[in-house]
């Protein structure tokens, strides 16, 4: 992992290598623990294809999972441009209106 500190504050920041090296070795390790106590050899290859499959599937959800939250995000910022758009807008009829008006 890199470690900075930015303005005082720990920040861990592991590169995207680092964190597929541990998803493997987490997915290695708990592959090794069933077959290490299923019996069989087609057990073993059933359980195996299990972990993965079900790992990969939650690796697919959390990826899409991912991007509607950043679209939530962003459609948030451009609704919250949009109106101070608007009210600067607003502002500025109004402000024209009120200097036409005076003498």
């Amino acid at each position: 992992m890199n470690y900075n500190v930015l303005g005082g504050i720990l920040n861990l920041t592991p590169t995207l290598n680092q964190l597929n090296g541990v998803i493997t070795l987490v997915i290695y390790s708990q592959v090794k623990l069933f077959m290490s106590r299923t019996s069989g050899h087609t057990q073993k290859l059933v359980i195996s294809g299990v972990i993965v499959v079900f790992h990969l599937l939650f690796l697919i959800y959390l990826h899409f999972a991912y991007h509607r939250v950043v679209e939530g995000i962003f459609a948030l910022f451009t609704a919250l441009y949009l109106s101070i758009l608007i009210v600067l807008d607003t502002l500025k009829i109004y402000l024209l209106q009120g200097s036409q008006s005076c003498p």
